[in-house]
């Protein structure tokens, strides 16, 4: 048969960095928290609609997976698949076929969010500058 033909993401924020290969669709991101950002405006630009007061840490996280979505389909996620996400729904029929969205909050201060065609166990995520552990890695 055919060789698989590998797709790479990669994402990096103050230090803390992830990657992931793999042969289907998938895009990662990660984002300092502590940031101030105008996080009503921006969601509510790509929901269409004003969100009301969010809380910075949660819009950070749907920041993250509307980033991680771009990478995997090339396409912003439409403000249904949005609000979908923001009501905590993790699977998704996308432009390519299935998705499944992954967010990891182990590193504190950092929002990390994977996008991807497989179901389940997409990478390791490792703090630049550190060895795997409990702390600095986890698998999704």
């Amino acid at each position: 048969g055919e060789a698989p033909s590998w797709r790479v993401s990669r994402s990096h924020s103050r230090g803390v960095g992830a990657a992931l290969v793999g042969t289907g669709p998938l895009g990662v991101d990660v984002e300092y928290v502590g940031k101030p950002r105008p996080w009503r405006a921006i969601l509510g630009h790509y929901l269409g609609r004003d969100p009301g007061p969010v809380d910075s840490d949660f819009a950070c996280r749907i920041w993250t997976f509307l980033e991680a979505w771009y990478k995997a389909t090339g396409a912003w996620p439409d403000p249904r698949r949005i609000e979908e996400a923001m009501g905590g729904q993790t699977r998704f029929e996308g432009p390519l076929g299935p998705l499944s969205w992954f967010d990891w909050d182990e590193l504190e201060g950092f929002s990390i969010s994977v996008v991807q065609q497989q179901a389940l166990e997409p990478a390791w995520f490792i703090e630049l500058g550190g060895e795997p552990s409990s702390a600095s890695a986890a698998a999704i």
